[in-house]
């Protein structure tokens, strides 16, 4: 069984190792890029931030990568 995937008012509230693991950064990357081509966006850039704690920079990576396959510039 997947991991779940909470969204609060403050974004996605997860436990990093628990719920904040690759497969659901992958998830909701896949998501992302999904809503930008039902909109019709895959043209226009994504930059991607990440801040100082841990796994933030790896996870960056994570969402540029799914979303650079997609074609998304990033």
């Amino acid at each position: 069984m997947k991991n779940k995937i909470v969204f609060g008012t403050g974004g996605w509230r997860a436990v990093i190792g628990d719920d904040f693991v690759k497969e659901n950064i992958n998830r909701v990357s896949a998501g992302m890029l999904k809503l930008m081509e039902e909109e019709n966006k895959l043209d226009k850039p994504v930059i991607i931030g990440f801040d100082r704690r841990f796994l933030s920079e790896t996870a960056a990576k994570w969402v540029a990568e799914v979303l650079a396959q997609g074609g998304v510039k990033v």
